[in-house]
């Protein structure tokens, strides 16, 4: 097994948490205000931990000349094995569970078509149609987000000049609440182009560390970073107290929180990074945060399969959070969770991700490149990097 990231996985780990939270608790109890009012943001601190360990593995690895194929078959190994055997598995219970009234909502019928499942479409049926579907795959949005952006950043790093990157990144960071505000809510939640601002918030933690220049700069103003962080923290906490000043409910759902969360995701990653013995550093790479990163994409995809079908079959009732039953099913669902990913992960995981790895980039590229700094210790490698990337 290649060397993990503690504190990535730890980050990973909380970012679960946040999901968890958010459909296991927030989501029954109709919480709006609190401390899980933005439990939803989880997704935004994964999309921004993808922009920075893809960009981060892409950049060392531009010179490769096997650049694009190893790059696709690692993704395929790591991504395709879990999300086709969910699918397999939603299609086996839909013909079994599917009459099943309290079920119904995990296999409803109509959009996004089925087909869209197959190539990492179904967010665009989604945004056409205001739907996030059957409940079973509702949060397979997020991955099709990704599986685009895996389409768009290779070829970005890989025949641009790295140079530009910091630029993508603030005009993205600029544009995404106004492309929010002009899309619909299900369309601006769900889409590439209105939630690239998380994936380039991390993008740019990537360059600003792979850059000598910028790193040095970067590290010699870790101060004022921590400052920024405090300061974008506190202004999350007020999102949660009251989300209607800032845009985190409707009319103006996420226009401008998920730009804020973004900056505030990409500067504590950039402080666990930049620190390996500071306090948050050490608390992010605690044991119980490492193990769940380490299985969340497991989690990610099983939760809320497990969750309804924990009601549905024992109960015959939807999720709730009002009863001592409704709480103790609850936490069976999440016990059942952690147990089948840690599986997953040691069996289904480990096997298709050591394949993955047994291609290696490797000799030059014919193309010319260009800002290609070189290599320096302290950065992580990219088979590290590759440890921890995505759910």
């Amino acid at each position: 097994m290649r060397p993990r990231i503690p504190q990535l996985d730890g980050l990973r780990g909380l970012a679960i948490l946040a999901v968890l939270a958010w459909h296991l608790v927030a989501a029954p109890l109709g919480t709006r205000t609190g401390p899980l009012a933005l439990a939803w943001a989880g997704v935004d601190l994964f999309f921004v931990l993808s922009g920075y360990l893809i960009a981060d593995i892409l950049l060392k690895a531009r010179p490769a000349a096997n650049y694009f194929r190893v790059f696709y078959l690692r993704r395929a190994c790591r991504l395709l094995p879990l999300y086709a055997l969910t699918l397999a598995c939603y299609a086996v219970a839909k013909v079994c569970l599917a009459g099943r009234p309290a079920l119904a909502p995990m296999f409803e019928p109509g959009e996004p078509p089925p087909w869209t499942y197959a190539v990492f479409a179904q967010n665009l049926g989604m945004a056409t149609h205001a739907t996030f579907g059957p409940g079973w795959l509702a949060v397979t949005w997020s991955l099709a987000v990704e599986v685009q952006f895996y389409l768009l950043l290779p070829l970005l790093v890989r025949y641009a000049r790295p140079s530009l990157l910091p630029a993508v990144a603030v005009a993205s960071l600029v544009a995404g609440p106004l492309i929010r505000a002009l899309m619909p809510p299900v369309a601006g939640y769900v889409s590439l182009v209105s939630r690239a601002d998380s994936f380039f918030a991390g993008v740019l933690v990537a360059y600003v560390l792979w850059e000598p220049a910028c790193a040095t700069a970067a590290r010699a103003a870790r101060p004022l970073a921590k400052l920024g962080f405090v300061a974008f923290a506190a202004g999350v906490g007020l999102m949660a107290v009251r989300p209607e000043a800032f845009g985190a409910v409707k009319p103006w759902y996420g226009t401008f929180t998920h730009t804020w969360l973004a900056l505030t995701f990409a500067l504590l990653l950039f402080l666990t990074l930049t620190d390996d013995r500071s306090r948050l550093t050490r608390l992010l790479s605690l044991w119980p945060l490492r193990r769940l990163g380490a299985i969340s994409y497991g989690v990610y995809l099983t939760h809320q399969p497990l969750h309804r079908l924990s009601f549905g079959l024992l109960a015959d009732s939807v999720p709730e959070l009002d009863t001592a039953g409704g709480v103790g099913l609850t936490l069976l669902a999440v016990a059942l969770t952690f147990g089948v990913s840690a599986g997953l992960a040691a069996t289904v995981e480990r096997g298709f991700i050591a394949l993955g790895r047994r291609a290696r980039y490797t000799d030059r590229a014919s193309v010319p490149l260009t800002d290609t700094p070189p290599p320096r210790r302290p950065a992580p490698t990219p088979a590290a990097t590759e440890a921890v990337t995505t759910r």
